[in-house]
């Protein structure tokens, strides 16, 4: 287990970053906090495409149930995003009568901290796909995490660690917490990591996972992680919520 802080605290999001504290251990000693180190991306392996049909979550995949909005804000003007892989709704995130941000409706806009937001932003592409094709540039779809307020906005990407938008499937709980599948890549395959980072506190945690070589452009080949009040699921791999230590099929923890 790795537990860290990370400069980006919601509650008061702003445009500079913040000291890097120290972390604490489950026993309150400080001590340095330890993250794994990034390298080069390897070379990666053809991608695997759908070839039929739009891609959907499959049936084992939970999604975030969509919250209320805090009071002023809004989601207007509902309509399709879609490419060959798959397809979904996005609407425009007001604030008031401005417009924020175009929005994917299939990851729910997340109030975080005091005054911040989390989404999932739609993009439109018009370069051509298939040349000569003219119908395979009016596409769009999902691009970056962000998080929002009225101060800033930030790609999720550029404060927590190994968080990469087109394979993390976050899940935020309670408003606070946000867990996702860090991705590192310091050899023929990308090292997995179990991650959560608490928005109030300030704190990451991690867990080494394991290796996959990530050959797919499905969202949901790494499946949104399953939260109970006792531990979180990352696609069959058990995390204590405690400790952030993998329970073992031995072990006494249920």
């Amino acid at each position: 287990m790795v537990a860290a802080l990370v400069c980006l605290a919601a509650a008061c999001v702003g445009p500079e970053t913040q000291r890097v504290p120290e972390a604490r251990s489950a026993s309150g000693t400080e001590r340095t906090p330890v993250l794994p180190q990034p390298t080069p991306d390897p070379p990666q392996r053809a991608p695997h495409v759908v070839s039929s049909g739009a891609a959907q979550p499959s049936a084992d995949t939970t999604l975030p149930s969509r919250d209320t909005l805090p009071s002023g804000y809004g989601l207007t003007d509902t309509t399709e995003w879609g490419h060959p892989v798959e397809d979904g709704d996005r609407a425009i995130l007001r604030r008031g009568n401005v417009a924020i941000d175009t929005v994917a409706l299939e990851f729910p806009v997340v109030s975080v901290g005091k005054d911040s937001l989390i989404y999932l932003a739609v993009r439109n592409h018009t370069e051509l796909f298939i040349p000569g094709d003219t119908s395979s540039g009016n596409e769009s779809f999902p691009t970056e995490f962000i998080i929002w307020s009225p101060a800033s906005r930030r790609e999720l990407r550029d404060f927590l660690p190994f968080f990469k938008s087109g394979n993390s499937s976050p899940f935020v709980e309670n408003e606070s917490v946000i867990h996702y599948w860090g991705i590192a890549s310091p050899g023929p395959e990308y090292r997995v990591y179990a991650m959560r980072y608490d928005f109030r506190t300030a704190r990451l945690d991690s867990a080494f996972v394991g290796t996959d070589d990530l050959a797919s452009d499905y969202r949901y080949y790494l499946q949104v992680p399953r939260v109970t009040d006792t531990e979180v699921n990352f696609r069959g791999t058990r995390v204590d919520k405690a400790t952030w230590r993998i329970i073992r099929p031995d072990s006494a923890a249920k």
